[in-house]
């Protein structure tokens, strides 16, 4: 989590510099709230495995944790186009 806090501490000051701190602090709270989703759906995703590996019924999925991720790069690459043009 340290790693990516500091991520995005750095692309919040990079915003700021370029004028757009209100569009950086949203953007960040946005990416640390999908990392925390991330962190909460990965973990169910580990335990229902294990649940039904355990039963011997296990069925891959990553449905969820991809929609996720699809979200973060959207929002990330629209932050990246927001300091660039911005």
């Amino acid at each position: 989590m340290d790693s990516i806090a500091l991520v995005v501490e750095r692309a919040g000051a990079l915003a700021r510099e370029v004028g757009s701190a209100v569009g950086s602090e949203a953007f960040s709270l946005a990416l640390a709230f999908l990392g925390c989703l991330m962190l909460v759906i990965g973990m169910a995703h580990f335990l229902r495995t294990r649940y039904e590996i355990s039963l011997g019924d296990y069925k891959p999925s990553g449905t969820a944790c991809m929609v996720v991720v699809a979200g973060s790069l959207a929002l990330a690459g629209a932050f990246i186009a927001c300091v660039l043009l911005g």
